[in-house]
């Protein structure tokens, strides 16, 4: 084998693997341009979701998200720099239209990697 037909085989199982994710973030995303903060602050009260801001989430936890009577709730530790605030956000978007309410079976490990994912996209 060589080590091209490697690369196009990785690429191919990393596409499988990746590529629903890519393209949900793409939709959710459209044509807006996200250069700042504001932008996606404005994108996620856009598309419905309910911005906290809290002192009180545990050290290492930056955000989290939640969905009560049919309101999804992003909650955001106060005081984050911006670029932080900015991957938390699109982490718990990515928590809600990947995995919130989803037949889909993954693991944790993936529950978490591929919110990840979404918001560097």
């Amino acid at each position: 084998m060589s080590w091209h037909a490697t690369v196009e085989q990785m690429f191919d199982a990393w596409s499988d693997a990746f590529g629903p994710v890519m393209s949900h973030a793409s939709k959710i995303v459209g044509d807006c341009r996200i250069e700042s903060i504001e932008d996606l602050r404005a994108l996620a009260r856009n598309r419905g979701y309910v911005l906290r801001y809290s002192r009180a989430l545990p050290t290492k936890v930056p955000g989290l998200s939640v969905q009560h009577k049919g309101v999804r709730y992003i909650q955001i530790k106060s005081g984050l720099h911006p670029d932080m605030e900015l991957f938390t956000i699109a982490h718990e978007i990515a928590h809600h239209e990947l995995h919130l309410n989803s037949q889909r079976e993954c693991s944790r490990a993936q529950k978490e990697f591929e919110p990840g994912l979404f918001a560097y996209f």
